[in-house]
């Protein structure tokens, strides 16, 4: 008798046992399910965000990965927006540098014409200060 209920002991702790190990298994699964998905959106969403300069999608979560996740999705959005300001204030700048070597170069051009002018009329070739004038 004795040994019937220490053999039943033995199979209620062992099944005891293999339930506890199975169910830390499924609770591991779980709760690694739960957090490996969301870093690994992290990770993607950045490196998406970083390497095609795109607007980074926030995640719809309020915990402590989701306040991580959108406080960064917002650091990375605001630089994007620096950046193509950045980029628009140097193509402003090339062009108004543009425009006023134009502006200087207008006048120095019609100076350079009219001057050649006199001096042709001055050394008595008229027909070809004429002719410059007519370009």
């Amino acid at each position: 008798m004795m040994k019937d209920t220490v053999v039943t002991l033995q199979k209620t702790i062992l099944i005891i046992v293999l339930t506890t190990i199975i169910m830390l298994i499924i609770l591991s699964v779980f709760i690694n399910n739960i957090f490996y998905k969301s870093v690994k959106h992290f990770i993607h969403n950045i490196k998406n965000s970083i390497q095609k300069k795109s607007v980074a999608i926030k995640m719809d979560r309020h915990d402590e990965i989701g306040f991580i996740f959108n406080s960064f999705c917002d650091i990375l959005n605001e630089n994007n927006k620096l950046l193509k300001d950045v980029f628009n204030q140097k193509i402003f700048t090339k062009d108004a540098e543009l425009k006023m070597l134009e502006s200087q170069i207008n006048p120095h051009f019609l100076y350079n014409s009219l001057d050649g002018a006199i001096c042709m009329i001055k050394i008595k070739s008229a027909d070809k200060a004429e002719k410059m004038a007519n370009i």
